[in-house]
């Protein structure tokens, strides 16, 4: 609880400056997908523990491991260009 109030503020303004739709779309699904989590990640939870409590766990870092798979993309940086680009003279 207390980890996703420390991320929040930030992914919500990562989220609204790289959006390409709208910002109130883009806070509203994000807010929408928030609501989701919390309502089917208890009941899978719970229903996970029942089968065993060790099965949570993993399920989780598997999720974990999507979510930094998806990410990796952003953390490359782009090509630093090798030369520079000639500058513009202002008639």
């Amino acid at each position: 609880m207390a980890g996703g109030a420390l991320v929040r503020p930030g992914l919500s303004s990562a989220v609204s400056k790289q959006t390409q739709a709208g910002q109130g779309t883009t806070m509203g699904v994000m807010g929408s997908f928030d609501s989701l989590g919390r309502i089917v990640g208890p009941v899978l939870a719970g229903w996970l523990y029942h089968f065993h409590m060790n099965l949570l766990y993993f399920f989780d870092a598997g999720i974990v491991l999507v979510g930094a798979l998806i990410a990796l993309p952003a953390f490359r940086h782009p090509p630093t260009p090798t030369t520079l680009p000639e500058p513009e003279l202002i008639d």
